[in-house]
């Protein structure tokens, strides 16, 4: 299981840590978080109260996360709020099953209402624990997540642009 974030508020990878904790042991899953920021010491304290540490991966930031997402079985967004959500994207553009949290803008429009992905609601462990398991032993379609990436493509997303403004 991947995360790709900043690590703070908004991002939410407590979470994430602890609906990870609820599976860990039921299914042979690791979770790798990408990234850096204020609250990476916090982060890490979590992983060692709920003894995790054999299971949780702190690599730090990497510029590209191609292969970090190819070496992945499920991508998880555990945001309280979004801007878009280019990570779900990112995971999408690979072939990477995702989940996340149904959070203000970007995750439900990227997902359509979650036909590409498992929605749950903000803050809600069991729930993300829930999805996490299910994505993890679901099959997939990995060219629809394919495609549906490609959807935001930025000459697709240019070329509505230019239609909107110049009919």
């Amino acid at each position: 299981v991947i995360n790709v974030g900043s690590f703070k508020a908004q991002k939410n990878q407590n979470l994430l840590i602890k609906a990870f904790a609820k599976i860990v042991h039921i299914i042979d899953v690791e979770l790798v978080i990408l990234g850096d920021g204020p609250l990476k010491k916090d982060l890490e304290a979590l992983v060692q109260e709920l003894n995790l540490s054999n299971y949780v991966i702190f690599p730090g930031f990497k510029k590209d996360v191609t292969t970090e997402y190819i070496k992945s079985d499920l991508f998880v967004l555990s945001s309280d709020y979004e801007g878009f959500g280019n990570v779900l994207v990112e995971a999408m553009s690979v072939g990477i099953p995702v989940v996340s949290t149904d959070c203000k803008s970007g995750p439900r429009e990227i997902l359509c209402d979650g036909k590409y992905g498992k929605l749950v609601p903000v803050n809600d462990v069991d729930a993300l624990a829930q999805a996490m398991l299910q994505s993890l032993n679901e099959k997939h379609d990995i060219e629809a997540l394919k495609l549906r990436a490609a959807d935001f493509a930025v000459d697709k997303i240019a070329e509505q642009y230019l239609d909107i403004i110049f009919p």
